[in-house]
């Protein structure tokens, strides 16, 4: 397969990640507690609060302005703090929490309190008053949890009216070219415009491929040896 052909197949796998991701949800909820095989496990289709203030804090900060504010907040438990620290002070500084922290960042977003981040944002930033309008979901069964697709929506009616010039979330278009491994054991994605790190990430490339019967035995196994080329190189690097 040349250079070429693999860089459009990359490009296509990036584009049905989302459309895997929605399967493997779907599939979730109706398998009940069945794992991946593969190892992707979706629990379920919620978000914890963590996850919603990681999102919430991008309309006001940056990674370097959220890693420079002076910390305020204080946790109920000290076992809480974790990963999302940084996420959760940020909102605080938003003035969406309180900045005593008496349940975990851990736990699953309910409407009702999804609500109250939102209510607030409002009162901060007046030019989020109509995002409830054009919503497909309301807010009325407060203890239930919000769905994760839902709260999607949410954020992207948000970004929707928040100014262009002074959001800190944007869209960018990478060819993946291919993965490596650091010496902390986390991942690097190669890109054609940079190096980035990540988590939890998965190759569907394979998955795509196994998607595609028209493919004839000598182009199967074209591809698996170009897969295995590239495991290869991926090992030496």
């Amino acid at each position: 397969m040349s250079a070429k052909k693999k860089l459009i197949l990359i490009g296509i796998c990036i584009g049905i990640i989302m459309i895997v991701f929605t399967v493997n949800v779907v599939r979730r909820m109706k398998d009940g507690n069945e794992g991946d095989k593969d190892g992707l496990v979706v629990n379920e289709n919620v978000i914890s609060r963590a996850e919603a203030y990681r999102l919430l804090s991008f309309l006001a900060y940056d990674k370097s302005e959220r890693e420079s504010l002076s910390f305020g907040i204080t946790y109920a438990d000290e076992s809480m703090s974790d990963w999302y620290d940084s996420y959760v002070n940020a909102v605080w500084k938003m003035g969406l929490i309180e900045g005593s922290v008496n349940t975990s960042p851990k736990e699953t977003l309910t409407y009702g309190e999804c609500k109250s981040l939102i209510d607030q944002l409002i009162l901060k930033y007046p030019r989020y008053q109509n995002i409830y309008a054009g919503l497909s979901f309301d807010f009325v069964k407060a203890d239930d949890k919000i769905a994760l697709t839902e709260f999607l929506e949410l954020f992207e009616a948000l970004l929707s009216v928040h100014p262009k010039e002074e959001r800190r979330v944007k869209d960018k278009l990478l060819f993946v070219l291919g993965k490596e491994e650091v010496d902390n054991g986390s991942g690097r994605m190669v890109t054609d415009q940079g190096k980035y790190y990540y988590q939890n990430a998965k190759n569907y490339e394979n998955q795509y491929e196994m998607l595609q019967p028209e493919l004839s035995a000598t182009e199967q196994e074209a591809v698996r040896k170009e897969n295995e080329k590239t495991n290869s190189k991926n090992k030496q690097a």
